[in-house]
């Protein structure tokens, strides 16, 4: 018995002396220090650097579901529509010796029958752009913006420029004061509307002779902005436009159409959050700087019917506006309208393709909590179209939107 004690004993010890020598000989593996995310203070509130890095990085985004009901005009028309919304947006920015790297991202994606005959979804890019060192590169509103980017968020009504996101490359010189230069090359084949046919053409020589050859020159945008700040009294803008119009055949030499514009906005002193907005464009073979095409067709120009004969370029000019103040610290009202007018060329014998267009409407925002807005509105649009029709539509739509 004493000596199967002891004999257990010593096995046991001899146990832990390998053990322990064998634990001794483990590599050790030191833990990775935990990586936190910080916030970062530097470009505002709700950035925080992506870890790792020196980049500080916001999310964002909304959804919203929109309700409208149209006037119809005929069975078919779906006088009742909805669609749905998500965006997801990202801003990047790193500071530099240079400046503000930044790149921004902001995706779509879009369900419902809104102004379509079946339900779809789409899946799109809303912004995609760089910025350095007052340079802006990609998909983002044209220089020539003004009112559309930047002020009330219409649910149904089509009343603003409507020039748009565009694929840009400017430059924004700063000068100080809020005073700015921006000088933009844009794509132009986003710019364009259509090249029509003279009256009395054959279909045959129609099909040949209509519609834009391939993009050769972009067009060139530039503006000159003063900005008063926080605070300030308000905005302003004049801007002018260069458009390449360059028909489909090799006998027809290119022209080139122009647009200008200025805006103004203007707080309202008097009223908590109040302001007023006005713009206005005219254009020359550049009819989708003033959103003519918005409403019915407004080709940039009109293609003669012989060899040689040069292209006869349409006008328009368009006027729109708003004014918001809030009723009460969540509810905000905002009433708009527009007016815009488009000329064929004179040689035109159909003057039907002539019109004019008014929009009047106005809305009612409701923020029921921080993030959250309920909105209603109601819009009135008139289209007349010179010695043939006038088409007037009674339009209503309903917004609910939760921001983050």
């Amino acid at each position: 018995m004493i000596r199967a004690k002891q004999f257990l004993l010593g096995s046991a010890a001899a146990l832990a002396t390998v053990t322990g020598a064998n634990a001794a000989d483990l590599p050790m593996t030191k833990a990775e220090p935990v990586e936190y995310v910080k916030v970062c203070s530097e470009f505002g509130t709700g950035y925080f650097y992506i870890p790792g890095s020196d980049t500080c990085l916001q999310l964002g985004g909304y959804v919203r579901s929109d309700f409208y009901y149209v006037e119809p005009k005929k069975r078919s028309d779906n006088a009742s529509q909805w669609q749905g919304r998500a965006q997801v947006r990202w801003d990047a920015r790193t500071a530099t010796e240079y400046g503000t790297l930044r790149s921004y991202i902001a995706i779509d994606a879009d369900y419902g029958a809104a102004w379509a005959s079946t339900s779809n979804s789409s899946f799109k890019v809303h912004y995609a752009y760089l910025q350095f060192g007052g340079v802006t590169a990609g998909f983002i509103e044209s220089a020539f913006n003004f009112y559309d980017g930047k002020y009330g968020s219409p649910i149904y009504a089509t009343y603003g420029g409507e020039q748009g996101r565009k694929n840009i490359l400017s430059y924004t010189g700063q000068f100080g004061g809020g005073l700015s230069a921006t000088l933009s090359v844009e794509d132009s084949i986003e710019h364009n509307t259509s090249i029509a046919g003279f009256g009395g053409l054959t279909d045959k020589d129609d099909a040949a002779r209509t519609g834009y050859g391939g993009s050769r020159m972009p067009d060139f945008v530039a503006n000159v902005a003063y900005d008063g700040g926080k605070g300030g009294w308000g905005k302003a803008q004049v801007m002018g436009a260069v458009h390449q119009v360059r028909g489909v055949l090799d006998d027809y030499s290119s022209k080139y159409g122009y647009a200008v514009g200025a805006a103004l906005q203007m707080n309202i002193p008097f009223a908590a959050g109040g302001y007023f907005v006005i713009e206005g464009e005219y254009a020359d073979g550049a009819s989708g700087y003033t959103g003519a095409n918005k409403f019915q067709k407004a080709p940039d120009a009109y293609a003669g019917p012989g060899p040689g004969f040069a292209f006869e370029t349409a006008k328009s000019w368009s006027i729109e506006g708003e004014a918001g103040f809030n009723l009460t610290p969540s509810l905000l009202a905002i009433a708009f309208g527009s007016y815009r007018n488009f000329d064929a060329p004179s040689i035109i014998a159909d003057k039907g393709n002539d019109y004019t267009a008014w929009v009047a409407g106005g809305q009612l925002v409701y923020t029921v909590v921080k993030g959250m807005t309920v909105a209603g509105e109601v819009s009135y649009q008139s289209i007349d179209v010179t010695g043939k029709s006038t088409v007037d539509t009674w339009a209503g739509a309903m917004r609910v939107r939760r921001s983050f």
